[in-house]
């Protein structure tokens, strides 16, 4: 049964924007959305909403981003190193070849990949809050949804840092064991062809293939902790379960808002290189590093980023609605309310 109206119309509260959900009742039932509606339902929350959307990202991501920045530009002696050895070696010139290896550099870059992932789930849960708001025509507030997410932070922080652990698990043990295999055919400094290359390119495309998979059972981690409640651990089980049977859905959708805010953020980030610059300048055949322009640089990025990211994260909790619906027959009435944090 699809109760969803076949336009988009304004709704008369004030705080329902076009396409949200009518009011729960048992003699509603949820409808199922296709691509259609949920890429015009999209895009009608976030005009909506973008506003408010704006400000819980501001408040949530900022702070975490200026810490990276900073943290980044302790590491900007090293990698500036790094750079110059690589650009010398690009043009012949003789290069420090511990330069190369910048320790200092990638202590940071794994400190600030773990900070940067469990903060992007709070910020992902603060998103999803406003989203299932205002989808839900219940009145919104930043403040509301901010309250909300810090009230649950420490379950969202260590559901993606759960999420990290699992990723770089596979990754660490499918490009080791693929690199073993492809290094045990070098002979005479050379690498020799064999089964053992094959082998080790196999495994690192299947590693490849195990990272997708297990990103697309556990998309919906967050959705489960704000819209349903549950703790960390259960969630990610929850939403192993709730993917089977739509993975490639999910995939598809991931693959499709992912390019689309991708493209636009590389668009507007090469603008802004091109007006502020990276913080990285050549003077003459050197680098140098100018570290007022590199946390300009960084703060606009983080601008942009949290201008862009609401797109995506409303498409996937729409998703999430879809998908509980077609799996589980909900209803609006069970669809609506959501734990508070």
């Amino acid at each position: 049964m699809n109760q969803m109206p076949g336009s988009f119309p304004q709704w008369e509260e004030p705080h329902q924007p076009p396409g949200s959900a009518r009011p729960a009742g048992p003699d509603r039932p949820a409808y199922p959305l296709d691509f259609e509606r949920i890429l015009n339902m999209t895009f009608s929350l976030y005009r909506f909403g973008f506003r408010r959307y704006f400000l819980v990202g501001l408040v949530l991501f900022l702070p975490v981003m200026l810490l990276v920045t900073l943290l980044q530009m302790l590491a900007s002696g090293d990698l500036l190193r790094a750079q110059q050895a690589q650009l010398d070696f690009i043009e012949g010139r003789p290069i420090d070849t511990l330069a190369l290896f910048p320790l200092s550099a990638i202590l940071i870059g794994l400190i600030t990949t773990f900070v940067v992932g469990a903060a992007s789930f709070v910020v992902q849960g603060g998103l999803v809050d406003m989203t299932a708001t205002i989808y839900g025509g219940q009145p919104a507030s930043a403040r509301k949804a901010i309250r909300a997410t810090l009230g649950r932070s420490l379950t969202l922080a260590g559901a993606g840092l759960l999420v990290m652990l699992a990723t770089l698990g596979v990754m660490l043990v499918g490009v080791i064991v693929g690199t073993l295999l492809i290094v045990a055919n070098f002979s005479n400094g050379a690498l020799q062809p064999g089964p053992l290359v094959f082998l080790g390119i196999v495994g690192i495309v299947a590693t490849l293939a195990v990272l997708i998979f297990v990103s697309v059972r556990l998309a919906f981690a967050v959705p489960v902790i704000v819209i349903e409640g549950k703790p960390a651990v259960a969630s990610l089980g929850r939403s192993w379960r709730l993917v089977s049977g739509s993975a490639m859905r999910v995939l598809g959708y991931s693959i499709t808002f992912g390019l689309l805010v991708g493209v636009i953020s590389l668009i507007l980030t090469a603008v802004l290189e091109l007006i502020v610059g990276s913080g990285i300048v050549i003077d003459g055949d050197r680098l140098a590093f100018d570290p007022v322009r590199y946390l300009i640089s960084g703060l606009l990025a983080a601008l942009i980023t949290i201008a862009l990211a609401p797109i995506g994260i409303i498409a996937m909790t729409l998703l999430f609605y879809d998908v509980r619906f077609r799996r589980e027959s909900v209803t609006e009435k069970q669809v609506e309310p959501r734990v508070q944090g």
